[in-house]
């Protein structure tokens, strides 16, 4: 038995019927350094509000430690003026009124119409307001002797000061508490004259000095009886010197433990030329031992000027009389003559 052999009919693998297959690419990425806008926009916004933050700052710390690099700025249409200012004060002079030390300091100031001046003492500021140049503020610093400060205060039209100025005095010469014996009973009357003439020198508003008096026993008591009379200061010249001739009258008393005086001033252009000429009222004058009122162009509205002393020694052999002189214009010199009535023992 013949068997038949198998025939694997394979298809043929030729080139001819093989379908060739395209070779596979792998796609590789390249690894690129991304683009980040919104990163660098938020690091830019970071650093400027750190720089805007940082200049806020400093420009408060400027502007609360240096007020005065602030600036007023005006309103649209309004022009700012600068005016020429100064304030400087000299010859300050402290005496001992009744009970108190009084300082009086002369003011040299000026500003725009609307500014004034005021002046403080003690630590207290005076409420007066002064529009005139020179002018004497005068003020109580107390019971106490030692150094007193004045200040002067410039304030424009609104009440803001803008200019100020200070200055120190002495003041001495408190007197002290005399514990006496019992007055005697039996006394004499003792009469003495004396005048001195009290003026001011250069361009001081005012002057003190003191005049000594001897007598032959001491004095329990005096009445006073005088007389002044002003003289030109600039040798006649009527324009600027008009207080050459202005005389008046006044009596006193005085003891070791109180003395007063009435002084009564007589007719003449006390205000000046271009006013009219007056007789002034008499004024007593608590505490003072001689008084009398001098040429003031202000004179009518209250005067200012004068000459005036208090006698002490009393119960002792010599009296002295220590006067002061105050006139901001015109300066006259003036003789003051005394006539004393006196208790002795």
């Amino acid at each position: 038995m013949v068997r038949k052999k198998s025939v694997n009919h394979r298809k043929s693998t030729s080139s001819k019927h093989v379908k060739k297959s395209k070779p596979v690419v792998k796609k590789v990425k390249k690894h690129i350094e991304p683009h980040h806008p919104d990163f660098v926009h938020s690091r830019f916004v970071k650093f400027l509000m750190y720089t805007i933050l940082f200049l806020v700052l400093a420009l408060a710390l400027l502007v609360f430690f240096s007020p005065s690099l602030v600036q007023y700025e005006a309103p649209v249409g309004e022009e700012i003026v600068e005016v020429d200012s100064f304030l400087k004060m000299n010859g300050a002079v402290c005496t001992w009124e009744s009970d108190s030390f009084s300082v009086c300091a002369n003011v040299n100031w000026d500003g725009a119409n609307n500014d004034y001046l005021k002046c403080g003492f003690g630590g207290e500021v005076d409420d007066r307001r002064m529009i005139s140049s020179p002018v004497t503020c005068c003020g109580n610093v107390g019971d106490e002797s030692g150094i007193k400060l004045v200040r002067s205060f410039l304030h424009n039209e609104a009440g803001e000061i803008y200019a100020d100025d200070s200055l120190t005095v002495e003041c001495k010469g408190k007197p002290k508490k005399q514990v006496t014996a019992p007055l005697p009973s039996l006394t004499t009357t003792y009469q003495k004259s004396f005048w001195f003439i009290a003026k001011t020198e250069g361009i001081s508003s005012s002057s003190t000095d003191s005049e000594y008096i001897d007598f032959p026993g001491r004095v329990k008591s005096c009445e006073v009886v005088g007389k002044w009379v002003t003289q030109e200061r600039n040798g006649g010249d009527r324009q600027t010197d008009y207080c050459g001739g202005a005389e008046g009258v006044f009596y006193g008393a005085g003891d070791l433990f109180e003395q007063n005086v009435f002084s009564d001033p007589g007719n003449f252009w006390w205000a000046g030329q271009n006013k009219r000429f007056f007789d002034p009222e008499g004024e007593l004058h608590q505490g003072e031992g001689i008084f009398a009122y001098l040429c003031d162009e202000q004179y009518i509205s209250g005067p200012r000027h004068y000459v005036k002393g208090k006698f002490t020694g009393f119960q002792t052999e010599q009296l002295r009389l220590d006067w002061e002189y105050f006139s901001n214009y015109p300066k006259p010199k003036v003789d003051v003559f005394i006539d004393l009535k006196c208790q002795i023992y």
